[in-house]
């Protein structure tokens, strides 16, 4: 086997390299606390369902996945191939590149969720909403869950600050992102002294999938 080769399809698009490892469909389901999977280089998708809803963690310990979400959700856990089918590709080293037994990870999009509860005192609750899609059925997998505090006078003097964590809801063509749910309180403390939200962090990726007829 030459190194660096590539499968293209008829299209010219490109479907096996073996320079990177392609990520496959391994596990699909519905949770409302946690679940634990098998796996070895995962990448997770949810799409909420009742309410907005994140991935609280994930955890790879000894080839096992422990994931915990806020709320009920339809999980997408997309993995190295590991099934044997009709069709197989191995990299230069022996390593499992591709699959035909596997559904393959087809990310369709990638929006940049900005800074949008900087707009007014209410804006981190009122949210911010993509629709750049079709109508269709889709799950979502943040670079990373964004943290902001809102502050506001404590009843009796002082402040207190209330840390809340940014949380997704699906739309037929797109989706909603909002902080909108009061959590942890920190009574006399807040990061500014001042009536307002705030958040530190930068803008986050939100990458997005199809996954029409998996469930």
């Amino acid at each position: 086997m030459s190194a660096g080769f590539q499968v293209m399809s008829g299209a010219s698009e490109l479907i096996v390299d073996s320079s990177s490892i392609n990520m496959f469909l391994r596990h699909a389901g519905v949770a409302n606390t946690d679940v634990t999977v098998p796996a070895v280089d995962p990448v997770v998708f949810i799409r909420p369902l009742a309410n907005p809803c994140y991935l609280r963690l994930a955890n790879l310990v000894n080839g096992q996945l422990q994931l915990s979400f806020r709320n009920t959700c339809e999980y997408y856990v997309f993995d190295r191939p590991v099934e044997p089918s009709f069709l197989d590709a191995f990299n230069e080293s022996g390593a499992q590149i591709f699959t035909a037994a596997q559904r393959p990870l087809d990310i369709i999009g990638s929006v940049t969720i900005p800074a949008y509860y900087e707009a007014y005192r209410l804006a981190f609750q009122d949210g911010w909403t993509y629709s750049g899609l079709v109508s269709g059925k889709y799950a979502y997998n943040q670079s990373y869950i964004r943290q902001g505090f809102n502050c506001q006078p404590y009843v009796g003097g002082g402040w207190i600050s209330y840390l809340v964590m940014e949380t997704l809801a699906p739309s037929p063509n797109g989706f909603w992102a909002s902080f909108n749910e009061w959590s942890t309180p920190f009574i006399g403390w807040a990061p500014i002294y001042a009536n307002a939200f705030v958040s530190y962090a930068p803008s986050v990726e939100v990458s997005i999938i199809d996954v029409a007829g998996i469930l």
